[in-house]
């Protein structure tokens, strides 16, 4: 658990029980719904079900909205679609969040909105309404499209009364990116909301795209400037995670030759500041392809001499990054991509 959970003691074994049940219940709810439907986004929590990694068959909703074994029950603390107290509207597409201690015993909750280049803009954040983003300061919107209507990828903020168990508002915090997927909460109380796409300036787009944006965490109606973490690469962005120790980020890339990389900031807690950025190197294995989907190259539990190495830069932008050849701190070593199924 990170800063702010005082006197909250899980047992690993206990912990991973309970994360799986609820990862389970929540898929299995999603698989229901329609592949292209909006589904609402629900928390599902325990109520006394048995310790275990068996809980049961799921039980039909007769909402039709999630199916969770006995023992279980949900909440809809936030619907797509609905008006938000800043008066825009809820976007669909919720992916990667993350909750944070609020004043007076709330939740915050940051969460990513992954609208991608030709999703409709009814379901975003400001609807069909025409031209409802118009009310929002042009200094606070990120990117636009070529016909002037703002990117649609977003993040917004609920603030969660825990006590009493209701929404007591929700509003926008970031306007303007593109393919918000996945991010992290950092050590020092943000969300760093990342770009899961690498776009250039063209018919989708005006700006560039593939960058992580730090977003403030706050109870009160805050639209964040829109400021890229250069420093921090530009590439088709998963996840961050930070070392609490050193506070030095890790990033991932959800590409089939992707990397892993090591962000090294000039201040810690000041990511705008500026940093080194670097990548995972295998030494001494030129080409070798550590991904396990397909093919079983690598056996688990293989070890390598590896090393962090920093990217090769790309003369083609003052920000981007290529990092698919040989790192330049050894003619023998390999920048490897890593790949949920070989870790």
């Amino acid at each position: 658990m990170g800063p702010g959970y005082p006197g909250m003691k899980v047992g690993r074994r206990e912990f991973i029980g309970r994360s799986g049940a609820c990862l389970l219940g929540a898929a299995a709810g999603f698989v229901r719904g329609s592949p292209g439907a909006a589904r609402p986004t629900s928390w599902a929590h325990q109520v006394g079900a048995p310790a275990g990694p068996g809980f049961g068959p799921l039980r039909p909703d007769p909402d039709g909205t999630l199916d969770l074994p006995d023992g279980f029950s949900y909440k809809i603390i936030s619907r797509a679609g609905t008006r938000m107290n800043d008066g825009f509207v809820v976007p669909s597409l919720a992916d990667g969040m993350a909750a944070y201690p609020g004043p007076a015993g709330s939740t915050i909750i940051l969460r990513n909105h992954e609208f991608r280049f030709g999703h409709s803009a009814s379901l975003g954040p400001f609807g069909s309404e025409a031209k409802l983003w118009t009310k929002l300061d042009r200094s606070l919107i990120y990117d636009r499209t070529p016909d002037g209507a703002p990117c649609l990828g977003s993040v917004t903020t609920i603030v969660y009364d825990t006590r009493q168990k209701r929404t007591k508002s929700q509003h926008l915090s970031l306007a303007g990116t593109m393919t918000n997927c996945s991010g992290g909460a950092t050590l020092w109380g943000t969300w760093l909301s990342c770009e899961e796409v690498f776009a250039n300036p063209g018919s989708a787009c005006q700006g560039r795209h593939g960058y992580t944006f730090e977003v403030p965490v706050s109870a009160e109606p805050t639209i964040s400037v829109p400021v890229p973490l250069t420093a921090m690469g530009r590439f088709v962005k998963e996840g961050v995670a930070a070392d609490p120790r050193t506070r030095v980020l890790y990033q991932t890339e959800d590409q089939p030759d992707g990397l892993f990389y090591r962000f090294l900031p000039a201040a810690a807690g000041r990511l705008a500041e500026g940093g080194r950025l670097q990548a995972l190197a295998v030494t001494g294995t030129p080409g070798l392809e550590t991904n396990n989907w397909r093919v079983q190259r690598i056996a688990p539990g293989t070890s390598f001499a590896a090393s962090m190495a920093r990217p090769y830069f790309c003369p083609q932008t003052s920000d981007q990054y290529a990092p698919r050849a040989t790192a330049e701190s050894s003619s023998s070593s390999s920048v490897v991509a890593i790949h949920p199924a070989s870790v």
